[in-house]
């Protein structure tokens, strides 16, 4: 082998070496750096059970599931605070987890034409109408929550409860919800 050719040798697995370690060294610092300070702080707020964290090519998808809150506006925008000032400006989605059962469900199912008709024409009392009724109709408690980005819907049968975080404005889709 001339001296010419084991040198090119030696650069391209200096190279092949220097990305691995980059590489790696990247990788631990979004898993120490950025998702574990990131679970920490979003486990001691109130009301949240589990998180999940994961980078994807578009941004971090946060899941977050959980208890039995009074008041998912107040919970989601606490969620949604911590993940804005420790991302710094990253895309994320984030998902709200809950424990919705078949009833929760079909119920959120029938609601969900009134919903959509209620966003496009901006019929609120309308829609918690509607959604008072057929919650009583099934003895289940509601309650509904609206800013000037979501609509926040919590429905709880015994010790079943249903989150859904729906964007007001369609073009963007930074929230939605999750299901177990």
């Amino acid at each position: 082998m001339k001296n010419n050719d084991f040198r090119i040798l030696i650069s391209v697995a200096a190279l092949i070496l220097s990305l691995g370690v980059f590489l790696g060294a990247y990788n631990l610092y979004i898993k120490l750096g950025i998702e574990k300070p990131l679970g920490a702080e979003l486990s001691a707020l109130d009301g949240v059970n589990k998180i999940e964290v994961n980078k994807g090519k578009e941004g971090y998808e946060i899941k977050v599931d959980l208890d039995k809150v009074d008041n998912i506006q107040n919970n989601y925008g606490d969620i949604n605070q911590a993940l804005k000032a420790r991302l710094n400006g990253e895309n994320y989605q984030l998902k709200i987890g809950d424990q919705r059962n078949q009833d929760l469900q079909e119920l959120f199912n029938s609601l969900q034409p009134a919903l959509y008709e209620a966003l496009a024409d901006n019929r609120f009392i309308w829609l918690n109408e509607q959604l008072a009724e057929k919650a009583a109709a099934k003895g289940m408690n509601h309650a509904m929550y609206i800013d000037k980005e979501q609509l926040y819907l919590q429905i709880g049968d015994g010790q079943h409860y249903l989150y859904e975080v729906i964007e007001r404005n369609s073009n963007s889709s930074s929230a939605e919800t999750g299901r177990k």
